[in-house]
């Protein structure tokens, strides 16, 4: 069995068990809550798709570059760097509790959950940043059996909100990560670069800010982009509603975990190879995404097929919108070349296509939000118009960028595109 085969499987057990664990919260949260609250839960979540942006770009900058530092098997070069990024990410993420717990505060005016917020947003860092490491290793044997173990903790978010509702499900979230980050694999990680006597080297980051905020900007839009129904839903839409896309979302977003999951080794196989040989990583991605494009094609359908059946079952006091679900997870059908193609960019240091590919399906979206906001389904519309657009314009940046690099352009389109709208019709009509 082959490296990337093996890490895909560890990715891919952990997302697995995780969504599987993750369901079980999902399926008990939202009805202990009801519909008032829940809206609380999907706002929250909102926010805290906005602490990405408080890391300055720098978590990405340090996926990229550690592959090829811990190359040079330098460990004062290693060290350098871990701290310094360490310590820059660390104040982002302190910055970004308070902004976003204030932020929270000013609507509910809970100053409990407020501060467990902030706690969470540190601490959620903290075990990213561990991860990271493993991912950057490609020690995803590590990677799989520390997100197994935090999935595994998280279920005491069920008792802590049956008895105390919204300060219990951020309380339990902040337990878990307490938890989890007590292990002394982890524990040895951040002592170390705590107690380490390198700490910032303001050189580093003056070299990367430019291409951090490239990167973060380009994630942003992106993970903005994917989950887009569900912000619009919150800007225009009243909280019953906002209840209603926050629980379709939260099934969309498992089975996008799960896509994603499968993806993270391809990326880093493409990160160390699309400098010296960008055909050979191009043909790879193609024919990759399109062999499982039809694996997604059944794949959408039977989410769109079963889905108002385990609604009606597990949530019969929410009202689901049929158009809502359908549109939403059309979504998914694009996915495999906003999860691959992406790293083409990344692998080259040329964010700035990726920024243009998901601002303009991002804006796109978000002009189609304004102009459907009367409709109950207008945010999913806007969500799937968004990253169909984006995904085709991936495509066209890729074939563009690279074009001295592709021999078969057209070719690629065909087979790319062509079985993307064909499956798209397809379930608009029979669906």
């Amino acid at each position: 069995m082959s490296r990337l085969l093996k890490n895909s499987i560890y990715t891919l057990n952990a997302n697995i068990i995780g969504q599987f664990l993750g369901i079980i919260t999902y399926l008990i949260v939202p009805n202990i809550l009801g519909q008032r609250r829940y809206a609380q839960i999907v706002f929250i979540s909102v926010l805290l798709s906005f602490s990405v942006l408080f890391e300055f770009g720098f978590q990405f900058v340090y996926g990229r570059l550690m592959p090829y530092i811990l190359r040079k098997n330098s460990q004062k070069e290693i060290l350098k760097y871990n701290s310094t990024f360490f310590w820059i990410r660390l104040f982002g993420a302190g910055l970004g509790g308070i902004i976003l717990g204030s932020i929270y505060y000013l609507r509910y005016r809970n100053l409990l959950v407020s501060f467990l917020l902030m706690l969470f947003i540190i601490l959620q860092f903290l075990f990213t940043f561990c991860i990271q490491q493993f991912t950057v290793k490609e020690d995803f044997r590590m990677y799989q059996y520390f997100n197994i173990q935090y999935s595994v903790v998280k279920l005491v978010i069920i008792p802590f909100t049956y008895f105390l509702y919204i300060s219990g499900w951020i309380a339990a979230q902040v337990v878990s990560l307490g938890c989890v980050l007590s292990q002394k694999r982890l524990l040895f990680i951040i002592k170390n670069l705590i107690f380490s006597k390198i700490q910032i080297d303001t050189n580093i980051i003056k070299n990367h800010f430019g291409e951090a905020l490239l990167l973060i900007g380009n994630f942003f839009l992106w993970r903005q982009l994917l989950n887009s129904g569900r912000l619009w839903a919150s800007m225009y839409y009243p909280d019953k509603l906002l209840s209603q896309y926050g629980l379709i979302n939260s099934e969309y977003s498992i089975l996008q975990s799960l896509i994603i999951s499968i993806f993270l080794p391809v990326s880093v196989k493409i990160y160390k190879i699309v400098k010296e040989d960008p055909s050979y990583a191009i043909d790879f991605l193609a024919t990759l995404v399109f062999r499982i494009n039809f694996l997604f094609f059944l794949f959408t359908a039977l989410a769109i097929f079963v889905s108002p059946y385990l609604f009606s079952h597990f949530f019969a006091k929410f009202v689901i919108d049929l158009n809502v679900l359908k549109y939403m997870m059309l979504s998914i059908l694009f996915l495999p070349v906003i999860s691959s193609f992406g790293s083409l960019f990344i692998g080259v240091g040329k964010p700035i296509f990726l920024i243009f590919s998901y601002g303009s399906g991002f804006l796109l979206s978000f002009l189609i939000a304004i102009f459907f906001r009367t409709l109950i389904d207008g945010a999913s519309i806007a969500q799937l118009c968004g990253i169909a657009f984006s995904s085709f314009s991936l495509l066209l940046c890729t074939f563009y960028f690279f074009r001295k690099k592709i021999n078969r352009k057209l070719y690629y389109s065909f087979k790319i595109l062509g079985s993307q709208v064909i499956y798209l019709l397809l379930l608009l009509i029979f669906t």
